[in-house]
């Protein structure tokens, strides 16, 4: 079944510039940390999985790369499908440089621009996915300052003409925009296939400005995988670095004989600074 949130002219209610500009976001608090790709793409906020089955809600600590804050999420569990929409809505904002951060697309076109077959169940899922996303709420908590926001403030859903808008948090567009590549970035990912350990490691290398060492323990908590799994880590590390190898990264990626990993940012200035030498 196709969500239908449809009402009389619902599309024409998001105004496409009246929203504060990706390039020129509202402050967040100290450091900018929202402006800054590391809590979407370097946290368990995506988990490296693929959700099959009913999800976990509630409320959640997620790990980050920074130290003086702490993230909460509280909704649905989000994996990498759930990215790969939320970019998809990203890289539309991004492409359309224009102020405001409503993206309007046909649903058709939109599956094409992920890879993924336009059938019942894809749209489904396409919609599910939207309103878990905009259902999510993230709260930033430092020493004196606390932030409270969400990915998406609106989803429209058009079944009649099959058509949706949605508007994506400005601070999420500019994230990803002060990237050095965003839109390669965004591309690589959707050539990784159904590999969601490969791309949250992509997104480890795109977010990090210098070299960072995980062990395991480290490596399972931030990318949010509760345990192995089926597989051993070992299996699942070797096969996403292969894939990551294949595409050009060999030289991003380090693994040590103790198990330990090495990764080499390419996030520039829109990076956290924090480093840990092997």
């Amino acid at each position: 079944m196709f969500f239908d949130y449809r009402i009389p002219d619902a599309l024409d209610l998001l105004s496409y510039g009246s929203h504060t500009s990706p390039a020129r976001p509202q402050a967040s608090g100290p450091g900018g940390m929202l402006r800054c790709p590391g809590p979407y793409l370097a946290s368990p906020l995506f988990a490296a999985q693929r959700f099959r089955r009913q999800r976990a809600g509630g409320s959640t600590t997620l790990a980050t790369l920074e130290d003086a804050w702490e993230l909460l999420f509280t909704g649905e569990r989000l994996d990498q499908d759930d990215l790969d929409v939320l970019l998809g809505c990203v890289e539309m904002a991004i492409e359309r440089q224009r102020p405001g951060s409503a993206v309007r697309f046909a649903v058709p076109d939109f599956l094409h621009r992920l890879g993924r077959r336009v059938s019942g169940r894809s749209r489904d899922r396409l919609a599910a996915s939207l309103l878990r996303i905009e259902h999510g709420r993230l709260s930033l908590c430092g020493q004196s300052v606390k932030t409270y926001t969400q990915l998406l403030s609106t989803v429209v859903i058009d079944q009649e003409r099959d058509i949706c808008q949605v508007e994506v948090n400005p601070e999420v567009v500019a994230a990803v925009a002060a990237m050095p590549s965003p839109l390669v970035f965004i591309h690589d990912r959707l050539r990784l296939g159904p590999r969601p350990l490969a791309k949250w490691l992509l997104g480890l290398i795109w977010t990090l400005k210098d070299e960072y060492t995980l062990d395991e323990e480290e490596l399972l908590r931030l990318c949010g995988r509760p345990s192995p799994g089926r597989q051993p880590l070992g299996t699942l590390l070797h096969k996403a670095l292969f894939f990551l190898g294949e595409m050009g990264y060999a030289e991003n990626i380090t693994e040590y004989p103790d198990g330990r990993i090495g990764v080499r940012g390419l996030g520039g200035a829109s990076g956290p600074a924090r480093r840990r030498r092997a």
